[in-house]
């Protein structure tokens, strides 16, 4: 066997790799059976699977953002690894693998001389603020590894698993650059706070890392030790989360922040292997969120309120529909479910998701005009598959996008089911 398909199979799936060198050195012709599925929980690990061994159902959409996640990934390879401690700023405790944000809506108070306390202008980005802690580095990390990891899997590329793992290891755990497992000086405001709740929202994004590291583990990528030692650096990441004042200040939130707190609670629990974790986290959001953050009619009050009203409705439920795939997992189902006050996920995502495209109509808060992120277009998708009305999808293709291409969401979750079942 030639040299490269050796160390292009050691990235495969061990069941596979003895397969492939089976037939390489035998020249016995086998047909392989449809790669099992990872066990993903954002993704649509079924669907990846199929995707990977060349689903014939693909559609143009899907087909398309093939392509387009190779363009991301090859992309991605020429950038990193990043670490918490590459940013200039020195967080209070002196430690730069402690992670540093500052808020993003608060401002220099223009009635002192040296501008503090700074004053909140909600839905108005200080991008200087944004840029000096590790926010954006944060966001580029977990860009960058999800591409490297859809990629990687999907089209069975060892280059894009080298790079992501890398990146992972220089995040998580290389001694010199690892992150600190809590989020102590997150959203910090200058002469007022040197780190709020609030900063947990920002590691939202590890939800994604999550799903990218299954991913990356399915092609064996990273050895065992590593496996645990990522296992116990979300272990003590979710020890801080469970007993920090600062992170009890966001998990009592009753707006978005609160929904992304136990999402990320969530899916860290079933990383971790807590099954049991995961289900409570599911349950107490169903009896306790669902009818704080939702009305009867559907509405999110604590959305509505914010000058970006829209985006924010749509956030919110984006950690929601985050939080039902962690049910998905754990026999909680939350698409179908009402709460005993008549407020349901699908009342919410059916009153809000058809103003994307008839902004106009539109009579709440709205600094900016709206448009579909490609994380918030999974949901549009989500919805058609879970609740298999095609008319999401058409009420998505009627919105404005952020990016000319929504490249990535097609290959998360099938975007053709829907429309196969009716």
């Amino acid at each position: 066997m030639h040299h490269n398909d050796l160390v292009c199979l050691q990235f495969r799936p061990a069941r596979q790799r003895c397969l492939a060198i089976a037939v390489a050195i035998c020249g016995v012709a086998v047909v392989a059976s449809t790669p099992a599925s990872p066990a993903t929980t954002y993704w649509d690990g079924a669907h990846l699977a199929r995707l990977r061994a060349g689903d014939p159902k693909a559609d143009a959409r899907t087909t398309a953002s093939l392509e387009q996640v190779h363009e991301k990934a090859r992309s991605a390879l020429k950038r990193g690894p990043y670490s918490v401690v590459d940013k200039t700023l020195v967080p209070p405790s002196g430690d730069k693998h402690d992670y540093a944000s500052y808020g993003r809506y608060w401002w220099p108070n223009p009635d002192t001389n040296d501008g503090l306390p700074y004053v909140r202008r909600d839905g108005k980005v200080n991008r200087a603020m944004l840029s000096a802690g590790d926010r954006v580095r944060l966001a580029d990390f977990c860009d960058d590894l999800e591409a490297l990891a859809l990629g990687a899997y999907v089209h069975t590329d060892s280059r894009y698993a080298e790079h992501g793992a890398n990146l992972v290891r220089v995040w998580f755990l290389d001694e010199a650059t690892r992150m600190r497992p809590r989020i102590r000086f997150g959203q910090a405001v200058p002469g007022r706070s040197e780190g709020r709740g609030a900063g947990v929202l920002d590691a939202r994004n590890f939800i994604r890392v999550i799903d990218s590291i299954t991913l990356l583990e399915a092609m064996d990528a990273f050895s065992r030790d590593e496996q645990a030692a990522l296992r116990e650096w979300f272990r003590e990441y979710a020890e801080w989360l469970a007993t920090s004042p600062i992170a009890a200040e966001e998990r009592q939130a009753d707006n978005n922040h609160g929904t992304w707190f136990a999402a990320q609670e969530g899916h860290i629990a079933l990383f971790n292997g807590d099954a049991v974790l995961a289900r409570k986290i599911v349950e107490q959001a169903r009896d306790k969120r669902f009818p704080r953050s939702i009305t009867p009619e559907g509405t999110q009050p604590e959305e509505l309120t914010r000058t970006q009203s829209l985006h924010y409705c749509f956030f919110n439920l984006e950690a929601f529909f985050s939080l039902a795939r962690v049910g998905d997992r754990v026999g909680v189902d939350l698409w179908n479910y009402t709460a005993p006050s008549g407020a349901s996920l699908r009342k919410a995502f059916d009153w809000v998701s058809p103003y994307p495209a008839k902004q106009k109509a539109w009579s709440y808060p709205m600094l900016d005009r709206y448009s579909v992120s490609d994380a918030q277009s999974t949901l549009f998708i989500m919805a058609a598959q879970k609740w298999q009305n095609p008319r999401y999808l058409r009420l998505l293709d009627k919105a404005p996008g952020r990016y000319q291409e929504r490249h990535l969401a097609p290959l998360m979750f099938p975007s053709y089911a829907t429309e196969d079942a009716l």
